[in-house]
């Protein structure tokens, strides 16, 4: 179920905190493919735009609190898939934090 984000409470290209949870850091890591997955197919299967402000709301609104866990410092989509590309290659990053 995907919410949506009042967005008139952050100005527009503002970073916004992006978190993700898991049991384990391979399903952490697993997670993260999955939603950078989704990311691709959604940019190159439909027209419609991906607000990055709900997908955010969505984690952080349905989110549990889990023993593995990395939050992301993003202003867009295309930096979203760039940090959980690094996230997943393990690469240290200055937006992403565990």
């Amino acid at each position: 179920v995907e919410h949506k984000a009042d967005n008139d409470l952050a100005p527009e290209n503002a970073a916004i905190l992006v978190p993700l949870s898991a049991y384990s850091k391979d399903k952490l890591q697993s997670y993260a493919r999955r939603i950078l997955r989704r990311l691709d197919y959604h940019s190159k299967e439909t027209t419609e735009q991906f607000e990055l402000s709900d997908l955010a709301y969505t984690l952080q609104l349905g989110r549990q609190a889990m023993p593995e866990r990395v939050v992301f410092l993003v202003a867009s989509i295309h930096d979203l898939k760039n940090a959980l590309q690094q996230f997943i290659c393990e690469n240290k990053q200055d937006n992403a934090w565990r």
